[in-house]
């Protein structure tokens, strides 16, 4: 009889990239962060983490942490638009079923109003 030999194989590593987030594993303390950011009204960090991390964002509430910010319009424009681009729609509600408009109407801000009319499908 002959005796089993057990072998080792190597099986090539076949996963994605390790620094890619996928819709199912954000981790909430990139949404904390980009929330801290947003709060302290820090522009160009805001805007470097949404360029240099590789996330797919659903159904977060960072839009309007935006609305409600205190950076000026333009500013608000460019992250959301980072934002958009990033997978998130400008069709998402908030906690009380209310529109992103909603809160862009309510404080009168007009060209963010019009940006979101003309991109909404």
């Amino acid at each position: 009889m002959s005796k089993f030999i057990p072998r080792k194989f190597n099986i090539p590593d076949k996963r994605p990239d390790k620094n890619v987030y996928t819709n199912i594993s954000v981790p909430t303390i990139f949404i904390d962060k980009i929330k801290a950011l947003i709060k302290s009204g820090e522009y160009g960090k805001l805007e470097q983490e949404l360029i240099n991390t590789p996330v797919k964002l659903f159904g977060s509430d960072i839009l309007f942490e935006v609305i409600q910010s205190e950076l000026t319009e333009t500013q608000k424009i460019n992250i959301i638009n980072l934002i958009r681009k990033k997978g998130l729609s400008l069709n998402v509600l908030d906690e009380n079923s209310m529109p992103l408009i909603y809160y862009s109407v309510k404080l009168q801000l007009y060209d963010i109003t019009k940006y979101e009319i003309t991109k909404r499908i």
